[in-house]
């Protein structure tokens, strides 16, 4: 599997009292950290390329494995540890990977691997949940967009190859209770980044 590695440029450095710096999360801690490039410009210039070698020998050592559902989602619960303040939301997230694993182990005991999931293991969640565990389609739909967010994450951080996006195809980003086709090129088509080749099949229309 090829991943795609970042690159740093020179719009990423920042200048902190009096060396200039660049502010980075390292793949391997999931922690934010400052690697200082030198205090002239021309420090910077050469020491840039050396910081980039450095990233991407990181990256190479994340990705010398496939990462698992559970390692996917144990990043993704870490993430939200640390940005949400309100332990209540995070407790609510910890449930509803839960319910996922829960479900995975119910339907498919063998798979083991994020890349192994694909479009018809999210439409499956939604009918278990619905017709097994009696849920609510407010809940599942709810229980799916924080789904598609785990994707997402693991996506931007480079644990999943972006080709995945294609792959998992309606579910990866979840917009529910509107129109998007005729909604599509007027402004979600321009909004998506690296995500346009996919087209309005991208989307999954909930309800």
């Amino acid at each position: 599997m090829t991943y795609r590695l970042r690159q740093f440029n020179l719009k990423s450095v920042v200048k902190r009292g009096k060396f200039f710096e660049i502010r980075f999360t390292n793949p391997r801690t999931q922690k934010r950290e400052y690697y200082k490039l030198g205090i002239t410009h021309d420090e910077v210039k050469r020491n840039l390329p050396e910081f980039n070698r450095m990233y991407a020998g990181l990256k190479r050592q994340v990705f010398s494995y496939r990462i698992t559902v559970s390692q996917g989602i144990q990043s993704w619960l870490e993430q939200k540890r640390t940005e949400l303040s309100n332990k209540k939301t995070v407790v609510r997230y910890e449930e509803i990977m839960d319910n996922f694993v829960e479900f995975l182990r119910d339907k498919f005991p063998t798979l083991e691997y994020m890349d192994e999931l694909a479009q018809k293991h999210f439409e499956e969640f939604k009918e278990y949940r619905k017709n097994i565990k009696g849920k609510k389609e407010k809940t599942i739909n709810f229980e799916l967009d924080m789904l598609s967010n785990l994707f997402r994450r693991l996506i931007d951080r480079d644990y999943l190859n972006r080709k995945m996006g294609r792959k998992m195809g309606p579910f990866l980003f979840l917009i529910v209770g509107i129109t998007l086709i005729e909604k599509w090129d007027r402004f979600y088509f321009r909004k998506m980044g690296p995500f346009r080749k996919m087209g309005p099949f991208l989307f999954f229309i909930g309800g």
